[in-house]
């Protein structure tokens, strides 16, 4: 479920917000409160659990090592390494495989959603409602 705009989620602890997402910061609450009762303090955030993409996950500015560190049964006694390439080569590199992922999420038109929040805002915590 992608939610890319500010939600609220509520649950008993900071960990775990069970309940969300909701429009309204008092919904949140509301729902909290029916699910575990006035006598628990809740806890209240607002969130977005926005797309990622994948070029921000493959590791595509450390390639060059990846590979060094694959093929290095490849290399003889005393080399240096076997993907020797300049500064600017290893960054453009780099753009390239970002672009390559960006383009490929973007034609199979994949949308990635992580089960984490990505953004917080507003956390508070509500105590248990006193009792008359």
């Amino acid at each position: 479920m992608s939610t890319n705009s500010w939600k609220w989620y509520s649950g008993d602890n900071e960990e775990n917000y069970s309940y969300g997402p909701f429009d309204t910061r008092e919904e949140a609450i509301d729902e909290a409160r029916g699910g575990y009762g006035d006598d628990v303090g809740i806890h209240v955030i607002e969130a977005i659990k926005g797309e990622i993409r994948v070029r921000d996950y493959i590791g595509a500015d450390h390639i060059l090592e990846e590979a060094e560190e694959r093929a290095y049964d490849l290399r003889g006694e005393g080399d240096d390494n076997i993907f020797d390439v300049t500064l600017d080569q290893e960054k453009d590199l780099a753009v390239m495989l970002k672009t390559a992922c960006d383009a490929w999420q973007i034609k199979h038109d994949l949308r990635f959603v992580p089960w984490v929040f990505t953004s917080t805002r507003n956390a508070a915590y509500i105590a248990p409602e006193a009792r008359p």
